[in-house]
């Protein structure tokens, strides 16, 4: 057992207690801390406990993975409730892709980043979140060449932003709000 675990398993979902357990870990200490036996240390489990459910660390950080692009496009999706329409649509999913990336840079990292861990079903899951963008373009009516094209562009600049704002390559000024920020780099 761990001394003073953030979070300790007590007879509940181990699994769901692990992943907790190692995004807590990835937030406090990032993805160099990761190994199973700090995740069951953090879960309050028996070095042995996370084989109960996968096979290895990259199994794990799969589910990690898997459940941070679910979270992401669950964020998207709250973000669109507020607008209309497919241009408004693809602004909000774009500001909400940011804002996650930004309050989770080391899942949105881990998740971006840790292709030995990535899975085929991780691949379906990691779609989720662009192809809410893609179907916001295909909304417009413009076709599906066009929407891929538009969805790819889009995405492409939300990821390359989030990433140089983590990364500090840039920095957003602050009197200027994220989603003004988003706004001007849109471009013409």
């Amino acid at each position: 057992m761990a001394n003073n675990p953030v979070s300790s398993y007590h007879h509940g979902d181990l699994k769901a207690s692990l992943i907790e357990a190692a995004k807590k870990l990835l937030t406090s200490k990032g993805v160099s801390a990761l190994s199973l036996r700090a995740i069951a240390a953090e879960a309050g489990v028996s070095h042995g406990a996370p084989y109960s459910h996968f096979k290895n660390k990259n199994e794990l950080l799969r589910a990690v993975m898997e459940e941070g692009f679910e979270q992401m496009a669950v964020a998207m999706e709250e973000r669109k409730k507020s607008v209309d329409g497919p241009g408004e649509s693809v602004f909000a999913f774009g500001l909400a892709y940011l804002e996650f990336a930004l309050d989770n840079a080391d899942l949105y990292r881990l998740m971006l980043g840790h292709v030995d861990a990535a899975s085929e079903e991780q691949a379906i899951t990691s779609k989720r979140p662009f192809m809410l963008i893609y179907n916001a373009f295909l909304n417009a009516g413009k076709g599906e060449q066009y929407a891929m094209a538009q969805a790819i562009g889009c995405w492409s600049l939300v990821h390359g932003m989030a990433a140089l704002l983590i990364g500090g390559q840039i920095v957003k000024p602050q009197d200027i709000s994220l989603k003004d920020f988003l706004r001007a780099s849109m471009p013409l």
